[in-house]
């Protein structure tokens, strides 16, 4: 995690000190190049990911469910200007199609499906471009938003094949497996997923320069099944994945939402574009 950030007002004054620095490299480009690839360059991974640790760890020491709304909100806004933009050919940053927005889209399922819905919409195509997991997580969750989804049997019987490859790692099939369960609604398969991925996470890409995400992509992950099926997991291992008073307080927050939602940061100029979370 970024030693330099303990708190999430020091997120904000390392956020708009880099944007002024990276702002007078660039003195004579336009104000929308300048925030595209300020999105793209900047925030991720130092910022963003230390966000989600600094301001999880603030929120349960003061026991406020408010920082944690404050922190998955910024990471949100912060995460779509990185990755929801899509260049002349139709690809997102990183050269993926829309399977970019897998992650960003869980971590939103702390305030709601309304992203969620936007990102895997029915008029999608094939995801096709970008890495095995993200593509195959990407067309489950299209078919899990949209039933009648044309690609609905063609996706289903692809992910299916890239669980069973032996050439896949392990954390990656456990990942597309877990959306494979929640399509199915099958708790025992999304519980074996869950814990799966849990005990690989660390070890693999997904976290090994980032553990601390761990808990909070878990409790993401519960949270958005528990929006499609009653009770993804049991209460046993839900709090050995994650700890109880994490849970307590993510529980906490997403009962008072609206409430929240009252309040809603916006980042001031010049980072005021941040706020806009419409897709191209």
């Amino acid at each position: 995690m970024t030693k330099s950030l303990s708190s999430i007002a020091d997120f904000d004054a390392a956020l708009l000190s880099e944007y002024t620095r990276f702002r007078s490299l660039v003195p004579s480009a336009s104000n929308a190049y300048v925030q595209r690839r300020f999105a793209q360059y900047c925030v991720f991974p130092e910022l963003g990911w230390a966000l989600l640790g600094v301001g999880e760890n603030e929120a349960l020491a003061a026991n406020d469910p408010s920082i944690l709304y404050a922190t998955i909100t910024r990471f949100l806004k912060c995460a779509h200007h990185c990755w929801g933009p899509t260049d002349e050919t139709g690809l997102h940053w990183g050269g993926h199609d829309f399977c970019a927005l897998v992650v960003p889209s869980l971590y939103s399922a702390f305030l709601g499906n309304a992203y969620i819905a936007s990102a895997f919409n029915c008029g999608r195509p094939m995801s096709r471009n970008g890495s095995g997991a993200y593509v195959h997580a990407a067309n489950l969750m299209v078919c899990i938003e949209c039933p009648t989804w044309p690609f609905r049997a063609k996706a289903v019987t692809l992910a299916e094949a890239f669980v069973s490859s032996k050439s896949r790692t392990k954390t990656d099939k456990t990942f597309v497996s877990f959306f494979i369960a929640v399509l199915a609604q099958d708790r025992r398969a999304m519980t074996e997923a869950l814990v799966e991925f849990s005990n690989g996470y660390g070890k693999s890409d997904w976290g090994r320069h980032k553990p601390w995400t761990a808990a909070t992509l878990i409790q993401a992950l519960v949270t958005y099944a528990g929006s499609r099926v009653a009770e993804p997991v049991d209460v046993q291992t839900h709090r050995s994945l994650v700890s109880e008073d994490r849970i307590q307080l993510w529980s906490a927050m997403q009962q008072t939402l609206n409430k929240l939602a009252l309040a809603q940061h916006k980042f001031p100029e010049p980072l005021g574009f941040l706020n806009d979370l419409e897709f191209e």
